[in-house]
């Protein structure tokens, strides 16, 4: 097993089942796992649309699903990497493809029957993290949080495609009456979050009430309609830091806020650091020179 423990909260990549970031009773998870079985049989469960996987199976469960698997055969295994939700929305904020239609997709799209080649490109995919994950020491230590997530946007880039190209072949996305009010909750955070960051704000735009809307998002994604607004806002504001044509006054201007020091005291807030501190970590790598 390795783990990659300077990458906050945390990846693995392992063939360890202890490692799986999901069990026998279903819970909705912070962390997302993609693996492939090498041996035997387990029943999985995502908002209770279950799947068998056996040998050659791809799993690829993103964080937040209500996730579980159990009926596990003695001779079941895998070989698997995780990644934590903070992870996977940056990486997909930075795609600029933070779609909530991808995430409610692959609720119901996360077994696949993998070609041999698959099978052999996903294995040595997990032994390249891993190794990514273990070279860069010394002075170079403090840069693996940007190489291991560089690395991940490949893997995600590569899944968010094969969605895109299932809707264009025509097969149809369907979902429940919660689940469309949680889209067009998203969207709206997309639309809006520069202008509006209140819950009311939303809950109005969507006909329903405030408190209706934080049960709502709670139950369909375990988070509240306020972690998800500070979330992608949040997502925002690094995208638009890690941009080195714009300063600090024109990223204040985008995302609207009044003043430099309540746009530092938000971010401070949910990251521990300041947007400066931010950038400057940003740009430590981006000036990094290899002799």
């Amino acid at each position: 097993m390795s783990v990659i423990d300077d990458i906050p909260p945390g990846h693995v990549v392992s063939s360890n089942l202890a490692d799986l970031p999901i069990n026998s009773h279903p819970s909705y998870t912070e962390y997302g796992m993609n693996g492939i079985c090498t041996a035997g049989s387990a029943l999985f469960n995502v908002h209770s649309y279950k799947c068998r996987v056996t040998a050659g199976c791809m799993v690829l469960i993103l964080p937040y699903q209500l996730a579980s698997v159990c009926e596990i055969s003695d001779d079941f295994s895998m070989i698997f990497f995780t990644v934590s939700g903070t992870c996977y929305l940056e990486i997909m904020s930075s795609l600029r493809k933070l779609t909530p239609d991808f995430f409610f997709w692959m609720r119901h799209h996360y077994i696949y029957k993998a070609s041999e080649r698959d099978r052999h490109r996903f294995i040595d995919f997990c032994e390249q993290l891993e190794y990514r994950s273990s070279t860069l020491v010394g002075s170079l230590h403090k840069y693996r949080q940007k190489t291991i997530r560089q690395f991940l946007q490949l893997f995600y880039w590569d899944l968010f495609l094969y969605f895109k190209c299932t809707l264009d072949s025509g097969n149809s996305v369907t979902y429940t009456r919660k689940e469309e009010l949680a889209l067009r909750f998203f969207y709206l955070i997309v639309k809006h979050h520069t202008e509006n960051r209140e819950v009311a704000f939303y809950a109005n735009k969507l006909c329903i009430s405030p408190k209706y809307l934080t049960m709502l998002t709670r139950d369909v994604v375990n988070r509240s309609a306020k972690e998800w607004i500070v979330e992608i806002t949040i997502m925002e504001i690094k995208a638009l830091l890690q941009d080195p044509s714009l300063d600090i006054k024109e990223v204040l201007n985008r995302l609207k806020f009044p003043s430099q020091s309540l746009l530092s005291r938000f971010f401070r807030k949910y990251t521990g650091i300041s947007p400066t501190m931010y950038r400057e970590q940003i740009q430590a790598f981006d000036d990094l020179e290899i002799d």
